[in-house]
């Protein structure tokens, strides 16, 4: 697989651009964390946004700090993750997210599958801003324990074609993946 699996052809396009057609719909502006020349975004119609201290932090966690930086800045009450090679996230992800936190009464909400939790598949309320930093500056990357901590909702999710969450990591996946989307056209 390539070095940027965002850019990995799928069906004649992008990984990211399956990712963004189906998360676009569900949220009011879209914005692409990653490091690195954003100039390969272009044509996405997104903002793209680096980590804010890449050196000194990075992982995904570092990817909702800088996103959530640019939410306070647009005045949102929440920010929703995806990661970018998982073309196959529920039409429905963010609604059920925000239900499941507002009836909770949760900081975040996290989706689960097969008893699973899908931790870059999240809601995050604005608020949490700052124990996500503090979570960062403790050397923290990924967003599993810091969601277990704030007592996130969690919301599962099935499916009758296979993982709504799977992540594309080799040629193989990539295949299968491919085999998939032809399927479901």
């Amino acid at each position: 697989m390539r070095s940027d699996k965002a850019m990995a052809p799928l069906g004649g396009q992008p990984l990211i651009a399956h990712v963004l057609s189906r998360l676009r719909p569900q949220v009011d502006f879209v914005v692409i964390n990653a490091n690195g020349d954003a100039v390969r975004f272009a044509g996405m119609d997104a903002r793209v946004v680096a980590d804010a201290e890449p050196a000194c932090f990075g992982g995904p966690l570092a990817g909702v700090s800088a996103a959530m930086a640019l939410a306070r800045v647009h005045g949102a009450a929440a920010i929703a993750t995806a990661p970018c090679d998982a073309p196959f996230l529920p039409h429905d992800l963010v609604a059920r997210l925000r239900r499941a936190q507002a009836k909770e009464g949760a900081p975040a909400a996290v989706a689960q599958y097969a008893g699973e939790l899908e931790p870059m598949f999240a809601l995050w309320g604005v608020p949490m801003q700052a124990a996500i930093d503090a979570a960062l500056a403790q050397g923290e990357a990924s967003p599993r324990r810091l969601l277990a901590r704030c007592r996130a909702a969690v919301v599962a999710f099935d499916s009758d074609d296979g993982n709504p969450f799977e992540n594309i990591n080799d040629a193989a996946a990539l295949a299968a993946a491919a085999l998939r989307l032809a399927r479901q056209r």
